[in-house]
């Protein structure tokens, strides 16, 4: 039998170098952002181009607001972090909280007693 071609490596980056990447972007972004636009708007766009990626695959576009929200927890969140958000939650009044009990971004900040003091 013909020998069979190993598959390509897989093209990763390790979480903490990611993690340090993020932290660089965010330190230049805080001198030159007053208001904290400027961060909200490259996050806003990289965010958005995420989803086209994510829903050029075929999906139909959502019907409702809950049909986004779901997708957002359950594809983006992988997508973007690695695993499924943990909860979500709604008061039925068109507010939706999204609950990730080990989001890595956030893992090494100071709780909100100690950041206050």
């Amino acid at each position: 039998p013909a020998a069979m071609a190993a598959p390509p490596p897989a093209r990763e980056v390790s979480a903490s170098l990611f993690e340090l990447l993020s932290q660089e972007i965010a330190a230049a972004y805080a001198p030159a952002a007053e208001g904290g636009a400027e961060p909200e708007a490259v996050g806003h766009q990289v965010g958005a181009s995420l989803c086209e990626r994510l829903m050029s695959r075929g999906k139909p576009r959502f019907g409702d607001s809950l049909e986004a929200v779901k997708f957002v927890c359950k594809e983006f969140w992988a997508a973007a972090f690695g695993k499924q958000a943990d909860n979500l939650r709604t008061n039925r009044r068109g507010t939706f909280v999204l609950h990730d009990n080990h989001f890595r971004w956030l893992a090494r900040l100071p709780p909100a007693a100690a950041a206050a003091a």
